[in-house]
């Protein structure tokens, strides 16, 4: 190396990157290690830049290169620069490289990766996915494969031509002297060039893709196999045996490239079927998993096109096809191989992260597993239901784990991610028992811990499904309403009914919507606990969650009416079905009107006007005389509510009426009702009457009414005359 300087900092550089990936597999990403090493790797990273636009770490034969050469023994037996060798090695990497312009995200995002496990890695799909996901710019893995090398960087130590020179000439774009030719012969004996110098023209030929279509592509690297039959004076099938050799070596990029050509154009007419036939067990053995990996990951990558999919496919379905595949392989064995192609990548994803998660459990490295969770929650909503269901199995594997060890806190999210996947599943399933099951003890357990937000998030879905809300058939909403009635005991209920929590705060309207969807399957035991309890806020919980029950409960509230009870018990059942009730209540509602105490006439009415319906003035009015004082004056405000026409004669006909209230002040504000009311109803029938209102003013024969009546006449005037404009 001609730069001792880039070889410290290029050292420097790994020791930086160990640190750094090691520190954040280990400690919290918000740790000081963590973003002090960071923040030294990226110093490191900008400072060697400056100097050289590019460093370049690379593996060859499990020796590291350093630009190209390798590290004396001496600095290879240091732990952490071997540790960096070892880090490629385990995930595979033969190549990265650092290039000037790298910022601090691009390492952030480098850390990341390699801070896992190299199994979690490739539970990912591997380097080369996530490489490619992560989009770098200014960091390369894998795009520069060295093999032995002079000072000059020349593919072999003895030749004095570039290898662009040499691609160049073999694809006819350049002559050579007779001396540069004798040279090029000398070294063509070599198997491990020919290769070599193919898979640089292959690199070349795809920085120049966008200016070929494909047949001129399959045109173009026939040429070089014809120019390396030249130069070697190899047959042109010895050649391209040859190059089909090197393929489990070759890069990714450029066997995808060559592959996805028509290969009889590129090797001749059936070598490659005839190459394969002809491997011995290893060597087929080594290819059929090379290409059935290729034609994974780019099955896998959204940015690969069409045509190299399918070729792909195509390759892979040659090898599997084959005399030589039916030999070594049982029919089950190869349909595995095409099942395993055929995967959609969540498919291959969740089969990964089962494996990973087994792994990570049997560790006991839980923090890892609930990184992994998140991602599961994704592919809860994968369009597939197979991989819906892989993804609810290993949840349900991790929930089960962290229930037997007590870990509630830790079993939430998992369940919370569960709930939301019950909220558009549609396919029956075991594990939806399943769910169901662990669903229940938890709900349990946040009840009697005073937690009712959480129990709720987790019932939602389940309330939804067994009220019909969410449409579903009958084999899944009969677990759900199993569930809600073994919870719907007396104990919880009277947990979530009690105004109060362990700790002796006010609950305010905390529970409500948990005490709503059980006592949906409960409504008998909450219209007991509203006729015994003597507790006003909590009979003011009950009444919310059977309101917000809503029709179901109104039949049964209806039968308690019947049955009588203390007042207050049944004003708040005329109160609740007041809200929930149809005209179809209004008959009992008007026998509650017929009752002695006011304090139910009173909630009677409310009920009746707020129902309203056809029927609700008829009944009004069949009780306008009939009640005291209070009471006719909610009536009359009822009466002008529902907009009741009959009523209008009646009622300016009381306004005339001496003995209409048993005080002068009851007398007054009824009058003031019934001029509301008549303002209300909007019939110009009124309007005589109320206009004798205004004009009374005490003189003579005419009696001066209260300032505040003839106000509200005059105002009920205005009202009638407004809906003449």
């Amino acid at each position: 190396m001609k730069s001792k300087p880039i070889e410290k900092q290029a050292i420097d550089l790994m020791l930086a990157v160990v640190a750094a990936t090691t520190n954040q597999r280990l400690y919290p990403p918000t740790s000081s290690l963590v973003v002090n090493t960071k923040n030294r790797l990226t110093g490191i990273v900008k400072t060697a830049l400056e100097q050289v636009g590019e460093i370049i770490f690379a593996e060859a034969e499990k020796n590291l290169l350093i630009q190209g050469e390798p590290l004396s023994e001496k600095e290879l037996a240091k732990s952490q620069i071997n540790a960096f060798l070892r880090m490629m090695l385990d995930y595979g990497i033969r190549s990265v490289s650092f290039q000037r312009g790298v910022d601090e995200q691009e390492i952030t995002e480098f850390i990341k990766i390699f801070s896992r496990t190299p199994q979690e890695v490739e539970a990912e799909g591997g380097v080369s996915k996530i490489v490619a996901d992560a989009r770098f710019t200014y960091i390369k893995i894998d795009e520069k494969v060295y093999v032995e090398q002079d000072s000059d960087h020349r593919m072999v130590s003895s030749m004095k031509l570039s290898d662009d020179d040499i691609v160049r000439f073999i694809l006819g774009d350049k002559g050579f002297s007779e001396e540069a030719m004798e040279q090029v012969r000398e070294m063509v004996k070599d198997a491990e060039w020919i290769s070599k110098v193919f898979q640089a023209g292959v690199k070349q030929v795809i920085k120049e893709t966008e200016n070929f279509i494909a047949d001129e592509l399959s045109d173009r690297f026939g040429e070089m196999i014809n120019g390396l039959s030249r130069v070697s004076k190899l047959g042109r099938g010895d050649v391209s045996r040859t190059i089909l050799g090197s393929l489990t070596e070759m890069e990714n990029a450029s066997a995808v490239t060559l592959l996805s050509q028509n290969l009889n154009t590129v090797f001749g007419q059936n070598t490659f079927q005839n190459f394969v036939e002809d491997l011995d067990d290893d060597a087929f053995h080594r290819l059929l998993s090379r290409i059935k990996d290729l034609t994974v990951s780019i099955s896998d990558d959204d940015s690969r096109s069409e045509h190299h999919v399918k070729a792909m496919h195509r390759v892979f379905q040659l090898m599997t096809s084959s005399k030589k595949a039916a030999g070594l392989f049982t029919l089950d064995q190869l349909q595995a191989l095409k099942n395993e192609v055929a995967m959609t990548p969540e498919e291959r994803l969740a089969k990964g992260m089962d494996k990973t998660i087994e792994m990570l459990m049997a560790k006991g490295n839980m923090a890892s597993v609930m990184t992994l969770i998140e991602r599961l929650g994704k592919m809860l909503k994968n369009r597939d239901p197979k991989v819906r269901i892989n993804a609810v199995r290993m949840m349900l594997k991790v929930d089960k784990r962290l229930e037997a060890e007590e870990q509630n806190d830790e079993r939430l999210p998992i369940l919370q991610k569960l709930a939301e996947w019950l909220g558009f599943e549609t396919v029956m399933s075991p594990e939806y028992e399943q769910i169901t099951d662990q669903m229940e003890q938890m709900v349990r357990h946040l009840i009697e811990r005073d937690r009712p937000r959480d129990a709720e998030l987790l019932l939602d879905a389940y309330y939804r499904i067994y009220t019909g809300r969410l449409p579903r058939e009958k084999e899944m909403r009969a677990p759900a309403g199993k569930m809600l009635r073994n919870l719907a005991t007396e104990d919880l209920l009277a947990l979530l009914i009690s105004e109060t929590r362990a700790d002796g705060t006010k609950k305010q309207s905390d529970g409500i919507p948990a005490l709503t969807m059980l006592g949906t399957v409960s409504i008998e035991r909450l219209l007991n606990r509203l006729h015994h309890t003597q507790n006003r806020l909590e009979r003011n919980r009950m009444i919310q969650a059977l309101t917000a029950i809503g029709r179901p409960a109104a039949k049964p509230i209806v039968e308690r009416l019947f049955q009588k009870g203390p007042w207050y018990y049944l004003r708040n059942l005329i109160l609740v079905l007041g809200r929930i009730g149809t005209d179809s209540h209004l008959k009992v509602l008007s026998d509650m009107l017929a009752e002695d105490d006011s304090r139910i006439q009173r909630e009677a009415v409310f009920a009746i006007q707020n129902i309203a319906g056809n029927n609700a003035g008829e009944i009004l009015m069949k009780y306008l005389y009939s009640v005291d004082d209070d009471v006719k004056e909610l009536i009359i405000v009822g009466l002008g509510a529902v907009k009741y026409q009959p009523a209008v004669a009646e009622l300016a006909a009381m306004l005339e009426e001496k003995s209409l209230g048993k005080t002068r002040k009851a007398r007054d504000d009824i009058r003031i009702k019934i001029c509301e009311a008549l303002g209300r109803i909007g019939d110009k029938e009124a309007l005589p009457a109320l206009k004798k209102i205004i004009r009374s003013k005490g003189f003579m024969a005419i009696k001066a009414h209260d300032p505040f009546v003839r106000a509200a006449a005059a105002d009920a005037v205005a009202k009638l005359k407004q809906g003449d404009a």
